[in-house]
C-alpha cells in the first residue's frame, strides 16, 4: 500500500536535493519508485537515464556534487 504522506515526504526530498545540488545531468531525473517487500512497500529515490541495458541508482554528495 502506498501512503501519500511517505510518497510527498520523497516528492519533497527530490525538491531539496535539486535545490542543493542542482538538477540531474542532461537526459537523467529523478523519480520516486515504490519497492514492493514482503511486510509492504517502501519509497525509493531513483536517479533515472534512457539506457535500460544499465540500470544504476546515482549517488549525490553535497560535497562533490552529480557523481
Amino acid at each position: 500500500m502506498q501512503l501519500p504522506w511517505i510518497s510527498a515526504q520523497a516528492t519533497l526530498a527530490i525538491r531539496h536535493t535539486v535545490k542543493v545540488c542542482g538538477p540531474p545531468p542532461p537526459e537523467m531525473e529523478l523519480e520516486v519508485q515504490w519497492q514492493e517487500h514482503e511486510l509492504g512497500s517502501y519509497p525509493t529515490i531513483v536517479l533515472l537515464w534512457e539506457d535500460a541495458m544499465r540500470e544504476h541508482r546515482g549517488i549525490i554528495s553535497k560535497d562533490v556534487g552529480w557523481r
